[in-house]
């Protein structure tokens, strides 16, 4: 109920009020540099990240402003989390068509679509990627019912020795494993290729948790059928990228137009 919540973001408040300051130094700048980003309203997506533990989403909270101070830099850790403000330096990493948001499922969960064949780390750093990639998911999870839970789809036919990077993956899952008030509740490989199965799947496999293995689907088979499975997980197809055999021709450049015409 929003008094049980009100009572636990209080609690969470307090709880943050009384830590150490060398555990919450960021937390205390970001309250001084762009108090207008320290609200509630975010804190109560990490509750819910937590499953309502005030103490363990206050923990998170404080590590999540920790962890982008050191990956966005000095320069721009405090400014907005819009293409214009903390992520100005990342056009080319953005508009790459790596990544990109999809909607909804049919349980109000944020859709994020992902597209390793896209990746040419000649390009842009993977700081700069990791900077896009937390964009896209923030943007994902927000659009989600709860502000938190998100079902990621992923285009393996492309995959390459050429565009993997395992500090990318590493890091990726770390960011979304540790930081972010974001909860993957599911991911979906479509037409993984040989290099995926041989290579990348075991090193995946050491990377992530037992509860994000469970969470793996893989998807084999013509077009429709890969649709067909999608959206029997509650995917509808008008979202489904066409590149996997859905109805949803993506257009990164308008999107993100779009979005930096919001100031977003």
């Amino acid at each position: 109920t929003l008094h049980s919540i009100t009572v636990l973001i209080d609690e969470m408040n307090d709880l943050l009020e009384h830590m150490p300051i060398h555990e919450k130094e960021t937390l205390v700048r970001a309250m001084e540099l762009c108090p207008e980003q320290v609200t509630n309203v975010d804190k109560v997506r990490f509750l819910r990240r937590m499953e309502f533990d005030p103490k363990a989403a206050a923990q998170r909270y404080v590590a999540c402003w920790d962890r982008r101070r050191e990956l966005f830099g000095e320069d721009h850790w405090h400014l907005p989390l819009t293409l214009e403000g903390a992520l100005q330096r990342d056009t080319v990493a953005l508009a790459r068509g790596v990544l990109h948001v999809l909607g909804k499922d049919v349980s109000g969960r944020g859709v994020v679509y992902y597209d390793p064949g896209r990746h040419d780390w000649n390009l842009y750093s993977v700081d700069s990627m990791l900077r896009a990639h937390w964009y896209f998911v923030e943007t994902c999870s927000e659009q989600s019912d709860d502000g938190v839970d998100v079902v990621g789809i992923v285009n393996q036919r492309n995959e390459s020795m050429a565009n993997f990077s395992r500090k990318y993956c590493m890091h990726v899952l770390d960011i979304e494993r540790r930081y972010l008030p974001v909860r993957i509740s599911g991911i979906h490989g479509c037409h993984p290729n040989f290099f995926f199965g041989e290579c990348i799947a075991p090193v995946l496999k050491f990377l992530m948790k037992k509860e994000w293995r469970l969470l793996f689907q893989i998807h084999r088979g013509l077009g429709r059928e890969v649709v067909d499975k999608l959206t029997s997980f509650g995917i509808p197809r008008d979202i489904i990228p066409s590149s996997i055999g859905g109805d949803r021709n993506l257009d990164i450049a308008s999107w993100l137009e779009t979005r930096r015409s919001l100031h977003l």
